[in-house]
């Protein structure tokens, strides 16, 4: 636990470093520029006291923002990891993705709403200067996070949309991410324009670079997943090859075989019978446990979301893969356990099945370079 992570509603809060500095500019930024307008003639004390009010108060309704989509995340089945609070604002991170378009529709909706709606609670109050100021903050927060654009709300937001059409989770990822980059690279143009012919555009360049590279990263993790063919059976591995706990087994144990194999999730059996499994991502802090402690306090049911037919097409598993957030799945055959598919095998297939089959505009080049330079050789000068 650092200094800056708390409970609120049973979510872990962080505040990164980077909005404690954002906070401080903001404070520094109000009290000298903003409000000596709102407030002529004011003291110094009452522009740094407007100054701090307002900025807590942000603080606090992007807070209300992140804790919405928390809350309706629960309320729709789904698991929050934590909600952080950085320079460029808030984030809820979850578990794993909801996997249903009608949650994801709800989940972010709930943080631009929240938003609007202290924007009108503010509104009421628009004759002081702080309220008028936190009115136009949450307004425009909740509409700019309305935009259809990776990692905006209404980014999430079209990808269900688009989810609801073509079934495929990774699709609708893929096509929402191709959008906002093309939305994105339309923002930083005009902004580099704007910069050449001194307008004050550095905001859209900014805006439009940070949308291309989270929209860029997004499109990596699930692009060619539409290459994916072919069923489950022929890819796991299966289950005589791998390696299971016993309840009674220690944490030493689990730390070694995460150190030899690298395997996240292991499953647990007890008489031939699987029991659950246990999690051994690399943030386990194998140190906070005696070696000598058991891992039965550290098993998990093994949830029916994380088991796959053999016969389930390959697509499809990976969509489960992305959506949950899971290193690999169980295949399971009626009440028989088959073995396991792990994502790392999809990402090696969907790479195998990008590459092309005939040759590039690249590979003719160099080709033809090489031939015209062995070829335009007068060999008469090497004798």
């Amino acid at each position: 636990m650092t200094p800056f992570t708390w409970q609120l509603a049973g979510f872990p809060v962080h505040i990164h470093q980077s909005w404690i500095l954002a906070g401080a500019l903001m404070m520094w930024g109000l009290s000298t520029q903003y409000f000596p307008q709102a407030y002529p003639g004011a003291a110094p004390w009452t522009l740094w006291t407007a100054g701090t009010t307002a900025t807590i108060l942000i603080f606090f309704s992007l807070l209300f923002h992140e804790l919405a989509h928390a809350l309706v995340t629960r309320w729709c089945g789904g698991s929050v990891g934590n909600i952080t609070l950085h320079l460029l604002g808030g984030w809820t991170s979850l578990d794993q993705e909801l996997t249903h378009p009608r949650h994801e529709i709800r989940v972010a909706l709930a943080g631009p709403l929240c938003s609007l709606v202290l924007a009108a609670g503010f509104w009421g109050a628009d004759t002081n200067p702080v309220a008028a100021y936190l009115t136009r903050i949450n307004a425009l927060v909740g509409g700019l996070n309305l935009l259809p654009l990776i990692p905006l709300d209404g980014g999430r937001l079209l990808r269900a949309i688009i989810w609801t059409r073509v079934t495929s989770y990774a699709q609708a990822t893929l096509l929402t991410a191709r959008w906002s980059q093309a939305v994105s690279l339309v923002f930083i143009l005009y902004g580099i324009t704007g910069f050449l012919t001194l307008q004050h555009t550095g905001w859209y360049l900014l805006g439009g670079l940070i949308v291309f590279v989270l929209a860029s990263h997004t499109k990596r993790q699930v692009q060619h997943s539409h290459l994916l063919h072919g069923t489950v059976e022929p890819w796991m591995i299966p289950s005589s090859h791998v390696i299971t706990l016993r309840p009674t087994d220690t944490i030493q144990t689990l730390h070694h075989v995460y150190v030899q194999y690298g395997y996240h999730w292991l499953l647990v059996c007890e008489e031939n019978h699987i029991v659950g499994f246990v999690n051994a991502y690399p943030d386990f802090n194998f140190q906070s446990h005696p070696p000598e402690a058991t891992i039965k306090h550290k098993m998990e049911s093994l949830s029916p979301v994380l088991k796959v037919s053999p016969q389930m097409p390959l697509a499809s598993a990976f969509d489960q893969c992305v959506m949950l957030n899971a290193p690999c799945l169980f295949v399971w055959e009626g009440d028989q356990w088959c073995g396991i598919l792990t994502r790392a095998t999809l990402n090696r297939l969907r790479t195998q099945a990008a590459r092309p089959v005939t040759p590039t505009w690249n590979d003719w080049l160099f080709t033809h370079r090489w031939r015209r330079r062995v070829h335009g050789t007068d060999l008469r000068k090497l004798h």
